[in-house]
C-alpha cells in the first residue's frame, strides 16, 4: 500500500500512498456513527470502549490493516519517521478529515488525548495566547522546538506519534528535524566521554513534571535516557529542571554525561530537515527518534498531533498507578 520514494538517511523514509479515501470513507464513517453519538464531533476525545471501536474499524476497512502492515515492513526494514506529502485529504471538509485521520491512526495503535484535562486525541500544533501563570508549549509557540521524545515522563511513553500539516509556513521556518538514537549511540562512541556518556545515561535520570493546577505542586520522576524500550526518552528542559530538583541525582557523572549528550544532540549527530507540505502527513517512531522543529514566522501555520498507544488508554492508566505512585499524583492532580 505504501510505495517508498526517497531515502532521506537517518531512519527517515519518504513514502508514497494511494488516495484511498473515496473508497473507504463511507464505511469508516459508518463505523464512528455506531459509535459516537452525533452531533458531537467525531475524534475529539477517546471512546470508553476502544477496544472494541479499533477492532470494529480494522474489521470494517482492511485497507487499514493494509496500510498497519506496510508500516510495519518499513519499521523492519530500518524506517523510524515516515513522510508523506499528499494524503489526499486537502478537499476534505474539516470534520471528514479528522474522521478519517483518526481511522488512519487506529490502524496504528490506540489514541491518547493531549493532556489529562483535555481529552483531545487531534489537536492543534500553532501559535495562540496562553496563560501568563504557565509556560507556552511547544504546541503553543512559534520558537524553535529542541529534539525531544514526546511524553518523557510517562512510565511507557506512546510508540508512535503523527503531525498532519493543514497549512505549512510559508516563511522557510517549521521544518520538522529528526535524529535518530542509532545515530545518537553512535557519535557518542565516537569519543571517550561520549563512551562513558552512554553507561551513565542507562541509570535513572530525573524527569520533571508539572503537577495538575490543583495539586499545586510538581513531581519528579526517574528513568534512564538510554534503555531496551523505549530506546531513548529525551527533552532538555524537562531534565534540566529535574536535576535541578532532585539535587541528590545530580552527581558530578550524571552532569558530564547529560552534558556530553547535549553537546551531541547541538553540535554533532547528524539531523535530517524535512518541511512537510500542506495535506502531508509524518509519523514517528517516539521510542527510537527524536524529533524537533525550527522556528517560524507564520502565523497561519497549523498541524494537528495525534499520538498512539499499543495499549488502551485504560491498560495505560493501570500501569502508570501501579509503577509510579508519583507520577501518578501528578498526572490526576
Amino acid at each position: 500500500m505504501l510505495e517508498q520514494a526517497q531515502d532521506l538517511g537517518g531512519g527517515v523514509r519518504k513514502v508514497r500512498c494511494p488516495d484511498i479515501w473515496n473508497e473507504i470513507a463511507p464505511r469508516v464513517r459508518a463505523v464512528f456513527s455506531a459509535f459516537y453519538e452525533e452531533p458531537t464531533p467525531v475524534g475529539l476525545y477517546p471512546h470508553f470502549n476502544e477496544v472494541a471501536l479499533r477492532l470494529t474499524m480494522l474489521g470494517a476497512v482492511p485497507e487499514l490493516v493494509a496500510f498497519q502492515r506496510a508500516v510495519t515492513e518499513l519499521q523492519k526494514a530500518g524506517g523510524r519517521a515516515f513522510v508523506i506529502d499528499d494524503l489526499h485529504l486537502r478537499d476534505r471538509a474539516p470534520a471528514e478529515r479528522n474522521q478519517l485521520l483518526y481511522a488512519l491512526c487506529l490502524a496504528l495503535g490506540f489514541l491518547t488525548p493531549s493532556t489529562q484535562r483535555q481529552a483531545t486525541l487531534l489537536w492543534d500544533v500553532k501559535e495562540r495566547p496562553v496563560r501568563e501563570d504557565r509556560p507556552a508549549t511547544y504546541s503553543e509557540h512559534s520558537a524553535e522546538a529542541d529534539l525531544h521524545t514526546d511524553s518523557q515522563s510517562y512510565p511507557v511513553p506512546e510508540e508512535l506519534f503523527a503531525l498532519y500539516v493543514i497549512h505549512a509556513a510559508r516563511c522557510g521556518g517549521g521544518a520538522s528535524q529528526f535524529a535518530s538514537v542509532d545515530d545518537i549511540k553512535q557519535s557518542l562512541a565516537e569519543t571517550a566521554a561520549g563512551r562513558e556518556a552512554i553507561d551513565v545515561l542507562a541509570q535513572p535520570f530525573p524527569f520533571f513534571i508539572q503537577a495538575g493546577e490543583a495539586a499545586g505542586k510538581s513531581q519528579v520522576t526517574t528513568a534512564p535516557i538510554l534503555a531496551a524500550k523505549p530506546a531513548i526518552r529525551f527533552r532538555r528542559d524537562v531534565i534540566e529542571q529535574g536535576l535541578a530538583a532532585r539535587p541528590d541525582l545530580a552527581t558530578p557523572e550524571v552532569r558530564r554525561a547529560f552534558a556530553t549528550l547535549v553537546d551531541v544532540l547541538t553540535r554533532r549527530v547528524r539531523v535530517v530537515e524535512y518541511a512537510v507540505p500542506d495535506g502531508g502527513i509524518v509519523f514517528c517512531d517516539n521510542h527510537a527518534m527524536l524529533h524537533g522543529r525550527t522556528r517560524y514566522d507564520d502565523k497561519a501555520r497549523h498541524l494537528l498531533r495525534m499520538r498512539m498507544s499499543a495499549q488502551p488508554i485504560a491498560v495505560n492508566m493501570v500501569m502508570i498507578l501501579k509503577q509510579n505512585p508519583a507520577f501518578a499524583q501528578a498526572l490526576l492532580g
